[in-house]
């Protein structure tokens, strides 16, 4: 029998308002404390290489993924995004057809680009770091991705970063297009994501 716990009558009505509040916070806290997911519609990611000593930029039309951010416990925290690859802009219909090819993204067998996190722990206020693994045509890297947070008042906190990757370690650029002098191997990638269920200070 589970032990009834008595309370005098005078005591009960302030047990029933302390449950009462208790529940509430339930049930606000995680929108307090979290967001889970992004607004894809509103975020972005992009990325600035070289072609024969020439800045080309581009961006990602389509991605997903799922966020779960908890600023007091980024132990608790997590990421995956999945980069829809055939979905590039470089602005020009034939070079966009050519990295979809073998010797680019290849995206017929490998249409996706993935980062998954494995921690993301706090180093300052406001600022955070993800490690993971990145896989981009079917091989594995690990990756550190600075992250800073916005906040803005009665809007969606908004998460910011960027990093450096070697196209080479991916086997991005293949054939006549592996000389370096011809494409830059760093590629510098940023990204914006607009964090659902959460809002700003």
């Amino acid at each position: 029998m589970t032990p009834y716990l008595y309370l005098p009558h005078r005591l009960r009505p302030l047990r029933r308002r302390w449950m009462a509040a208790s529940l509430a916070f339930a049930a606000l806290s995680p929108a307090l404390v979290q967001a889970a997911g992004f607004a894809a519609d509103k975020s972005e990611i992009t990325f600035v290489s070289k072609q024969m000593g020439v800045e080309l930029q581009g961006r990602f039309r389509h991605f997903d993924g799922d966020i779960v951010f908890k600023p007091a416990d980024p132990a608790g925290s997590r990421a995956r995004i999945e980069v829809d690859l055939a979905s590039i802009d470089l602005g020009a219909p034939d070079s966009e057809q050519e990295v979809k090819g073998k010797d680019w993204f290849l995206v017929a067998s490998y249409p996706k680009g993935v980062f998954q996190s494995t921690q993301i722990r706090a180093k300052g206020p406001d600022h955070f770091e993800a490690q993971g693994k990145f896989t981009l045509k079917g091989i594995t890297r690990d990756l550190t991705v600075p992250i800073v947070v916005h906040h803005a008042a009665g809007k969606p906190d908004v998460a910011e970063g960027s990093f450096v990757m070697k196209r080479t370690d991916f086997n991005i650029g293949q054939g006549v297009w592996a000389d370096p002098d011809a494409v830059a191997i760093d590629v510098a990638v940023k990204f914006k994501f607009t964090l659902i269920g959460s809002a700003g200070k």
